[in-house]
């Protein structure tokens, strides 16, 4: 599966969400993670103000870090779907190991269905390295964790597990939650 197929299973965890908040708005809401630079940026850009795109992204704020936004969400498809749709690039298969943004790597595993105690316990780990080196709350941008902080939290969230299952997924005809199932199975089986 690529990028642009994911994609499916991602907009529809975000319309068939149980009204639990996610842990990466929880990482926004609580100054955690990126905050400044990359998607908070592209999210002021007027590309995304017009009206067809007020609606898709049912907001007029676009940075508004009390309400997690611009969302993750919305971060993964501008980073993910518009930006290699313009450069032609939307075919690529997933390269989240690369990711450094805190936030994003949290949300792929949430949509990815990664168990909520592995979640916690990166999210934990997030909020601890933060307090330790007196971040939360800073101006931060998608690269402030030192390399081993990285390669500690994408442990956590099993990131290098769930690109490879997502890449090995041959998506077909399912979609939704039908896919997002099939991968959340493929992560027990190998966790």
């Amino acid at each position: 599966m690529n990028n642009e197929e994911f994609w499916t299973v991602v907009d529809y965890f975000k319309s068939n969400n149980k009204g639990e908040e996610l842990r990466s708005d929880q990482i926004v809401k609580h100054g955690l993670g990126q905050t400044i630079g990359g998607y908070f940026d592209e999210a002021q850009h007027p590309h995304w103000h017009n009206e067809q795109n007020k609606k898709i992204w049912e907001t007029e704020t676009y940075y508004d870090t009390q309400s997690a936004k611009p969302s993750q969400y919305f971060h993964f498809y501008e980073y993910y779907v518009e930006n290699r749709l313009q450069s032609g690039k939307d075919k690529k298969l997933p390269t989240y190991p690369w990711l450094k943004c805190p936030q994003l790597l949290m949300y792929i595993a949430e949509v990815a269905g990664l168990d909520s105690k592995r979640l916690d316990d990166a999210y934990e780990f997030l909020e601890k390295v933060e307090k330790e080196r007196n971040l939360k709350g800073t101006e931060k941008s998608a690269k402030y964790l030192k390399s081993e902080e990285l390669k500690d939290y994408k442990k956590l969230l099993c990131i290098s597990t769930i690109n490879k299952i997502i890449k090995e997924i041959e998506k077909g005809e399912k979609q939704g939650e039908e896919l997002r199932e099939e991968i959340r199975n493929a992560i027990r089986m190998k966790l």
